[in-house]
């Protein structure tokens, strides 16, 4: 099973400080759901 960048990202991260909190959203972000999955967030990696 193929992995997404993100997914890899993730995991590249997890990785590297598993006390870092990351969530991967296997979702496509657009303009109508965007203030739903940015509450509460402190950066995004894209």
């Amino acid at each position: 099973m193929r992995l997404t960048k993100a997914e890899v990202a993730v995991k590249r991260i997890r990785d590297v400080n598993p006390e870092f909190e990351v969530e991967f959203i296997p979702e496509n972000i657009n303009e109508s759901n965007i203030e739903h999955f940015l509450r509460d967030v402190d950066s995004v990696c894209r």
